[in-house]
């Protein structure tokens, strides 16, 4: 901005002549000054240069002169040596060792007590050393330089010293010792000190008289100088309605020229600012966002439209408020750190809109100066549906993550390293751990389903040999005879290239038992429905072959005795078959006949009354062991004693010997359970899975393979199951399970 009217100024300040010369002046000062300081540099340099010099000169000739007296451990000619070299003027100590470092004779001035140790890595060595010490403000310089004892032919030692210091012609000499000569700077303090004084004293000559050349210069040649000083001063004020009026030519009168024309150029350059000032104006009040600037108070002073709209004010309402004042109460605090900071930074904030709503914002702080204030440039952005939006995010990240560990069934997804990347609550704890604690690690190091599934089944490494990962794996755990079915699924990057898979593991233990059992249950229907039809085809037969029989018995005289005979038997193996056949019948149609309310105590107790005798002749022992607070049960006790002789005759056939025979019985979740365990030779595996098939019998020709069959359908038609298990130390423990109706875990469970 321009000020006041035109002036035509003629200057006679003197105050930037006074700064040249004070500004040359400093410079000859320390032009000299450093001059002084390299000279005074050098000449100590030199004369520690030439102590160094006369450190190894001294040590070298000591060492020269102790090789005979060192060889014969002469003290008194070494010490005489040692004396001699420390009357020289600089020698502070000196010292003679032998080969192994071993000190031989030292000397030294006092004070210096604590010098002339010979360096450990010195011993052995061939060479010299020469190393910088200090002792108080001046150096020391020590010189350590072997005792060498020259070879000159094989066989043959000579002594001598070659023009080598350190090393003999040709190389060949032994170590014998070691000199150790250290000289002080201290006594030439008094030359260094006159040679500092000269150089001082013509610096300071030198300074007076150019200091005195370059005022008569300045005086003649800077006054236009001065003129155009005063000049920028007034436009430095703000004046830019001034006359130069300077009355020289060359460079001083170019230099008013283009300072003049400096001057234009910066008012046409204001007046540019002025127009980029309100073009910047004009595209805040269009931007998108709130901006608004504080001061160092920071008290809104300018604001735009699109601020003033989102908080619901009128323009320039904001003028003059505090930010902090219209911040929630949850900004306040943080809001007033962050301005205090004076750093630059985005954060969130919340601020009170004029009817009362609390709108989040996304604020950048600027800190900005202008001159000699400072303020803060803020852009705010109205983050209330980006809010909505990452709530709406988190809620549904929630909720699969608690679908995710709410499956019960195993689920981890692992890279192509198989390193676990994420897993389910319910794998984490079948691994015996967190979630936390298993993402990071190595699958291999986690699975529980067998040692070898990673290296057999694994799904990544057969999409590595194969290209595909296979649909789906069964593996039974041999531990704990678990059945586990495992599918992954694909995880695919953006590209659509494979990063990784999803496992999903799966315990079909009891789903594989109840298909076998269907497949059982399938098995022994369509037996039964084969067994009724031979039933009644061959049941008619067998009718009228009894009753012809019957009436060949009667018609038959008493000295026929041997046919008589033969016929009884005929006619018992026809009772055996009508027998085998109503058990064809039992098991094709096992529903309950007869039923009635039945104690299942008194019941087994009669069984084992009538079958205790023949069980303790072939030696087994009977023990019951009976709850007797079990209910009564709707079942046919005729059913009931079969399915009983039934189990005790194939434990009585599994201990030949002899052996222990326990009925126990108990309720739980609803069912009498009825337990017959045995000490026999027990069942072979490759048994197990037919011993509910008919027919199928282990006893030979002794057994008709119908009993166990028989049992299960009579359980399975009152709603029951029964299982056989092998007993770890030999024999078998059957267990009958029959519903009583009650579906809570009995007391006694």
């Amino acid at each position: 901005m321009l000020k006041g009217p035109l002036k035509i100024i003629n200057f006679r300040d003197r105050g930037i002549r006074a700064q040249l010369v004070l500004i040359n002046s400093a410079f000859v000062i320390l032009l000299l000054g450093l001059l002084t300081a390299i000279f005074l540099r050098y000449a100590k340099n030199e004369l520690v240069d030439n102590i160094r010099k006369d450190s190894i000169t001294l040590s070298a000739h000591l060492a020269r002169d102790s090789v005979l007296p060192l060889l014969a451990r002469d003290r008194k000619r070494i010490e005489s040596y040692l004396e001699g070299v420390l009357g020289g003027p600089e020698v502070a100590y000196c010292a003679v060792y032998f080969s192994d470092g071993e000190l031989f004779l030292k000397k030294n001035r006092e004070g210096y007590e604590a010098y002339g140790k010979l360096l450990p890595q010195m011993a052995g060595e061939r060479g010299g050393l020469v190393r910088e010490l200090t002792h108080g403000d001046f150096p020391i310089m020590e010189a350590s330089v072997p005792v060498l004892l020259e070879k000159m032919d094989e066989g043959r030692e000579e002594l001598g010293l070659s023009d080598n210091l350190f090393f003999p012609a040709g190389g060949k000499a032994d170590v014998i010792g070691y000199t150790v000569v250290g000289l002080s700077a201290e006594n030439l303090i008094g030359r260094y000190l006159f040679v500092s004084y000269q150089w001082v004293f013509i610096a300071l000559a030198l300074s007076i008289l150019g200091i005195g050349a370059i005022s008569f210069v300045i005086k003649r040649f800077v006054r236009p100088l001065v003129d155009l000083s005063k000049v920028a001063s007034h436009v430095a004020g703000g004046e830019l309605n001034v006359q130069i009026d300077v009355k020289s030519g060359g460079e001083v009168g170019a230099l008013a020229g283009a300072f003049k024309h400096m001057i234009d150029s910066i008012k046409e350059s204001i007046n540019q600012i002025k127009e980029r000032a309100r073009e910047i104006e004009d595209l805040a009040e269009g931007a998108m966002e709130g901006i608004f600037f504080l001061d160092k108070d920071f008290r809104i002073i300018r604001e735009n439209q699109e601020m003033a709209r989102i908080l619901k004010y009128e323009r320039d309402e904001l003028i003059g408020q505090s930010i902090t004042m219209i911040a929630a109460a949850d900004s306040a605090d943080k809001l007033s750190e962050i301005l205090d900071s004076g750093q630059s930074t985005m954060v969130e904030i919340n601020l009170v809109a004029k009817n009362g709503i609390i709108i989040p914002f996304e604020v950048n702080f600027t800190p900005v100066t202008s001159g000699s204030s400072l303020g803060v440039l803020c852009f705010a952005r109205d983050i209330t549906e980006k809010k909505k939006m990452i709530d709406s995010l988190t809620k549904s990240k929630r909720e699969i993550s608690a679908i995710f560990d709410g499956i019960t069934d195993y689920i981890w997804a692992v890279d192509l390293d198989c390193t676990v990347v994420r897993a389910n609550k319910m794998f984490a704890r079948k691994v015996g751990g967190k979630v936390g604690e298993i993402v990071g690690r190595n699958c291999k190091d986690i699975i529980f389903i067998g040692e070898d599934f990673c290296s057999k089944a694994c799904p990544i490494n057969e999409y590595r040999k194969k290209g595909v990962i296979h649909d789906a794996v069964e593996y039974r755990d041999k531990p704990s005879g678990r059945i586990y079915q495992m599918r992954t699924f694909p995880l695919l990057s953006e590209s659509e290239s494979l990063k990784g898979g999803i496992n999903y593991l799966k315990d079909v233990t009891d789903t594989k038992a109840i298909e076998e059992r269907l497949i059982q249950a399938e098995r022994l229907a369509a037996t039964g429905r084969l067994a009724a039809n031979v039933a009644h085809e061959v049941n008619n037969p067998l009718g009228i072959i009894k009753n012809y029989l019957t009436l060949l018995q009667r018609d038959m005289s008493i000295g026929d005795s041997e046919i008589i005979e033969n016929v009884d038997v005929i006619n018992d193996e026809i009772s055996r078959i009508a027998e085998i056949i109503k058990g064809l019948l039992v098991f094709s149609r096992p529903e309950p006949r007869g039923v009635t309310s039945c104690n299942i105590n008194k019941t087994i107790n009669d069984i084992v009354s009538l079958v205790r005798k023949n069980l303790e002749k072939h030696g087994i022992a009977v023990v019951l062991d009976f709850d007797y607070s079990i209910p009564d049960i709707k079942v046919s006790s005729g059913h009931l004693k079969q399915i009983m002789i039934n189990l005790i005759n194939n434990s009585q056939d599994a201990m030949p010997d002899g052996g222990d025979l326990k009925i126990k019985t108990s309720a739980k979740n609803g069912n009498i359970i009825v337990q017959v365990d045995d000490s026999g030779v027990g069942i072979k595996q490759s048994d197990m899975k037919e011993l509910f098939n008919p027919f199928y019998t282990t006893k030979g020709v002794k057994g008709t393979g119908l009993g166990l069959s028989v049992s299960y359908g009579i359980i399975k038609g009152y709603g029951g199951d029964i299982t056989l298990n092998r007993k770890k130390k030999g024999g078998v423990k059957a267990r009958v399970f029959l519903p009583y109706g009650k579906k809570k875990e009995d007391a006694n469970g």
